[in-house]
């Protein structure tokens, strides 16, 4: 089921001081089914996390159209826009955003709160997240007494507490040694397999390598895109590698 649907999407940047036009994107035709889990890559200025900031409502875009589950995103007054993203994507930052005044555990129920959700059906809600995640010795604690490892966690919990439609990762191994990337990657795969839509733009031909699909864009156009199908990790890995190569040289 088609979950996600970007027609001839274009961003435009002018400057204040001058008639140049930036072309950011410049018509991108993009699909994601319910339960794909697809990385996006691409150089830096190709347009990437542009695509990942009109998705999810915080840039607007020139024109074009963008459907989540059917929804006209334009459409979505401004007064609703945070509601929306609230309710419909979850979020996972390089840097992980966290309140280092709140307890892991307030920083994960955040939305649940900003959502008006009642307190006695809260611990309900963040009992299976926890679970699945591993971190219920976690919540009493602050972030800054965390790894970074176990502060993604954290915020990838607090992405998923409110069962969103999509789940929007920007660079989420950015920050994170080799040990800690492997386990963080490890558990998109087990999300995903738990039905979760995962969209994640990524450097990392690793990261890369664990999702279902890459879409590699240039110059703000999709330029290639790879199905993982029956590869395992290792031969995606090898498949990206040859596709970046091939994008450099392009220019």
């Amino acid at each position: 089921m088609k979950l996600l649907e970007v027609r001839n999407l274009k961003k435009v940047y002018a400057s204040r001081f001058s008639k140049t036009l930036t072309k950011a994107l410049n018509g991108i035709d993009l699909e994601v089914s319910s339960g794909e889990f697809v990385a996006i890559m691409g150089e830096s200025g190709s347009g990437k996390t542009t695509l990942l900031n009109i998705l999810s409502g915080i840039d607007k875009m020139t024109s074009g159209e963008i459907y989540l589950n059917g929804e006209n995103i334009a459409l979505i007054k401004e007064r609703d826009m945070a509601k929306f993203r609230r309710e419909k994507i979850g979020f996972v930052f390089q840097d992980f955003n966290l309140l280092n005044s709140f307890t892991n555990k307030d920083n994960i129920l955040l939305p649940l709160v900003l959502n008006k959700v009642k307190p006695s059906q809260m611990d309900m809600i963040l009992r299976p997240v926890v679970t699945k995640l591993g971190i219920e010795n976690l919540l009493n604690k602050y972030p800054f007494e965390l790894s970074g490892g176990q502060k993604q966690r954290i915020a990838i919990a607090r992405a998923l507490i409110t069962d969103p439609d999509l789940i929007l990762a920007d660079e989420p191994t950015g920050a994170l040694d080799s040990k800690n990337s492997d386990e963080l990657l490890e558990l998109f795969e087990k999300i995903n397999h738990d039905k979760e839509t995962i969209l994640m733009v990524t450097h990392s031909t690793k990261a890369a390598s664990h999702a279902s699909r890459v879409v590699f864009i240039k110059d703000g156009v999709l330029f290639h895109e790879i199905y993982k199908g029956d590869k395992t990790n290792e031969e995606m890995f090898v498949s990206i590698a040859d596709t970046l190569t091939l994008l450099s040289r392009e220019d």
